[in-house]
């Protein structure tokens, strides 16, 4: 029993940190895409608003048209790799297994049972499983929209 308590202790770790590392990861990449919208778009709502004269509309409208084009580009990005959607769901698969990990060091300091591990083994493979499920179901979703 000893050899399962550990297999699941390991288990439970190593998943944990793989689901936050790659949380902290994603995190990252929506910032960067994120924070150059929000000041593209601030850029282009200034270069637009501004009134310098008739000789520079047609350089602010150039101007404008390309951070346009970059904010087009980013958003267009982000729709397709559904970086946000993404991080959330590392971020939901992480919180519960700190959940799970909590309550494992709970039971082991209650002192485990063969029932007790076999049921958090249960837990850990249901979250595993659940993660595998979403990304299943948007990869069925995504060949059904491309019509395959």
């Amino acid at each position: 029993m000893e050899k399962q308590i550990k297999m699941l202790e390991e288990a439970i770790k190593v998943k944990k940190n793989k689901y936050s590392s790659q949380r902290k990861y994603m995190f990252n990449l929506v910032k960067w895409y994120k924070y150059p919208l929000v000041i593209l778009s601030a850029f282009s709502t200034i270069v637009l608003g501004l009134q310098l004269g008739e000789e520079w509309i047609l350089l602010q409208k150039n101007i404008a048209l390309a951070i346009a084009a970059g904010i087009t580009l980013l958003t267009t990005l982000m729709t397709f790799w559904n970086i946000e959607e993404y991080w959330l769901q590392n971020k939901v698969v992480e919180q519960q297994l700190v959940i799970l990990k909590q309550k494992f060091e709970y039971e082991k300091a209650k002192g485990l049972t063969k029932e007790t591990i076999e049921i958090m083994f249960s837990e850990l493979q249901s979250i595993l499983g659940q993660q595998q499920s979403y990304w299943k179901s948007a990869l069925d979703d995504k060949s059904e929209e491309n019509g395959e």
